[in-house]
């Protein structure tokens, strides 16, 4: 489930940014760095979940 979150958040935060204005990206820049952010983050402790696992 956490899994499938990532991957959810990942693609509206894609989709959001193909078929966004100039303008609106920009006001919004910092809303999508802190997105970004949470998904490396996330990603990084799936990965280490799954290391461990291993």
């Amino acid at each position: 489930m956490i899994v499938q979150g990532f991957i959810l958040m990942a693609w509206l935060t894609v989709q959001l940014m193909l078929n966004i204005d100039f303008y609106f990206a920009a006001y919004h820049l910092p809303l999508y760095g802190i997105s970004m952010i949470l998904i490396g983050i996330g990603i990084i402790l799936i990965e280490g979940k799954e290391a461990d696992h291993l």
